[in-house]
């Protein structure tokens, strides 16, 4: 068998309808969502994982940044900067006009959000001796463990 090229490509796959200048989005569970806000539908659909990863950029962004600025200014003034920070860039992120605007958001609320974990968990950290560590870490987890226990019921 040899390879050939045919000059006559199969059209089969490739869709002959117009592109859809206007959606509709079924509304029954979800009032709005990230797709039906910036209609992330065929050619924008990446943007959805875009999204994704923009929160997780900014946590390892985060994790660099406040541990620089908590190491050199604190931990309180840390703490203190993550969460207005947070808090800033959640309401940019629910008041976004454009899909920019929203991943943009979107990654300052991931250094925010995991500055603010990773500050506060390092302050409270250093409250308690080398002692008490493994039961205050189990102790500040069991709330997303009892979180996803309750969430089937």
């Amino acid at each position: 068998m040899k390879n050939v090229t045919l000059e006559n490509e199969c059209i089969s796959y490739e869709n002959p309808n117009e592109p859809c200048t206007k959606w509709e989005y079924d509304k029954t569970v979800f009032w709005s969502t990230i797709v039906s806000e910036f209609d992330l539908v065929c050619q924008r659909s990446w943007f959805s994982s875009v999204a994704a990863s923009s929160y997780q950029v900014g946590y390892a962004v985060s994790a660099i940044l406040f541990g620089v600025i908590s190491d050199k200014y604190g931990r309180r003034f840390a703490l203190k900067i993550s969460i207005y920070l947070e808090i800033v860039s959640g309401f940019s992120q629910a008041f976004s006009v454009s899909i920019y605007h929203f991943l943009f958001s979107r990654f300052f609320l991931g250094i925010a959000a995991f500055g603010r974990f990773f500050t506060g968990f390092l302050l409270i950290f250093e409250c308690f001796g080398k002692k008490n560590r493994a039961p205050i870490s189990a102790f500040i987890e069991f709330g997303w463990l009892f979180g996803k226990l309750i969430m089937p019921l």
